[in-house]
């Protein structure tokens, strides 16, 4: 059974999950929120996480410890579900990005991590819906939905289809 918790404000949805992960058992969690103000990407690098956007960590116990081309698994299957969702044609950039329009729309972190004698397959997930603009000096290179289509999203009800569509492909590794 996946656990889901959601925050107004965290400094990373990843460094959560660890926190919540160190005191607690579950099997399968996902950990969410409105806005991150230390969010981080692959090589430590900064996810500007402003409000707009969807921010998830989702965990799983988990047997092996390593699976090939996992963030490109995760990365597919995330691009197929906005594309189908937004119908739209998103790009995957090797190894953990999605492009629309030749700008990243959203990034992917995978990590597999040993937590108190268990492991657990983590994926964080940083999407951009409904920004307007981005502050980050590498902001021309990104794009949100909103900017791509006009509209203001539904964000609960994405991040809700988000988590459980990624649990269910977490769940077959």
């Amino acid at each position: 059974m996946l656990t889901q918790l959601h925050f107004k404000s965290l400094s990373s949805t990843q460094s959560k999950i660890y926190e919540v992960l160190k005191r607690s058992n579950y099997n399968a969690l996902s950990i969410s929120a409105d806005t991150q103000s230390n969010g981080y990407g692959q090589k430590d690098r900064k996810w500007e996480s402003q409000k707009g956007g969807i921010y998830i960590s989702i965990s799983i116990k988990y047997k092996k410890k390593y699976i090939p081309d996992l963030s490109l698994k995760i990365a597919h299957r995330l691009a197929t579900f906005l594309n189908q969702k937004f119908n739209i044609e998103t790009k995957l950039k090797y190894p953990n990005d999605i492009l629309l329009n030749k700008k990243k729309i959203a990034g992917i972190l995978s990590e597999i991590k040993k937590i108190n004698d268990k492991w657990y397959l983590i994926i964080g997930l940083g999407i951009n819906i409904n920004q307007s603009t981005f502050s980050n000096p590498l902001s021309p290179n990104v794009i949100s939905m909103h900017q791509y289509t006009k509209e203001v999203y539904n964000l609960t009800k994405i991040r809700v289809e988000i988590i459980e569509e990624m649990h269910k492909i977490l769940s077959n590794f």
